[in-house]
């Protein structure tokens, strides 16, 4: 786990453990909040849609570019002298990649082999506010300390490297 292949991995693992639990939790929250007498805000529940969502988000993330989206985004705003516009809008574009992918594709395991694409897509779009919102302000809140810790175990730091070639 040791130089830029490290401190990618890495990132990409800890940013889906925030966001997965997190998630995971407010989505089950907004759900027991519409059946509230149902027990859906449980530890057993928590833990299922946290190992579904962090596999479906772990592979996600590391077949979309998000982070390079966001990069390239910040830089047609021309924002790459300003690390909080730049922070902000990769948050912004992490977020919605994230929220968005991990939304629709664990919309898709949980509903579709009992309600089809009805199902998978009236539960995806009205769970997608609530977890693109909490996806942008969880990649705000934590994306800084998980990148200082994947740039410590790593021994990588971005900053130090060459820029990216065009």
């Amino acid at each position: 786990m040791r130089g830029p292949a490290g401190f990618q991995r890495l990132t990409i693992f800890g940013m889906n453990l925030v966001l997965c639990f997190f998630i995971s939790v407010i989505l089950l929250w907004v759900i027991q909040g519409q059946n509230p007498g149902a027990p859906i805000l449980t530890p057993a529940a928590v833990l299922l849609s946290f190992v579904t969502s962090f596999v479906v988000g772990y592979t996600w993330s590391d077949l979309v570019p998000a982070f390079a989206w966001g990069l390239k985004l910040a830089r047609a705003l021309r924002l790459e002298k300003s690390r909080l516009g730049t922070h902000i809008v990769l948050s912004a574009t992490l977020g919605v990649c994230m929220g968005l992918g991990i939304d629709f594709l664990c919309s898709f395991i949980n509903n579709f082999g009992a309600q089809g694409w009805a199902g998978v897509i009236a539960f995806f779009a009205s769970m997608a506010p609530y977890i693109v919102g909490s996806a942008i302000v969880l990649v705000l809140i934590f994306l800084i300390p998980v990148q200082a810790a994947a740039k410590a175990i790593s021994g990588f730091d971005p900053a130090q490297a060459p820029p990216p070639p065009g």
